[in-house]
């Protein structure tokens, strides 16, 4: 599921409004189903929807660590 994700997002799409449409097409390019991997939910939610409310605070501190690790020579 974490390579569906990434295509999508590397396709430029907004994950948090993908639709089912682009969702099965992306499975599919992975050769899943989106009947047998993905239950089936009545509201609205995507799998991942959960995983978007962080605190931006730790976030920021995170992806400024990273930034620093990334720029210091080895």
């Amino acid at each position: 599921m974490g390579r569906v994700l990434e295509d999508l997002y590397d396709a430029g799409l907004d994950l948090n409004h993908v639709t089912r449409q682009q969702l099965v097409t992306a499975l599919s390019r992975r050769g899943l189903d989106y009947e047998r991997h993905l239950r089936h939910m009545d509201e609205p939610v995507l799998p991942w929807h959960t995983l978007n409310h962080v605190n931006t605070d730790a976030e920021d501190q995170l992806a400024a660590s990273l930034y620093t690790r990334e720029s210091t020579p080895a």
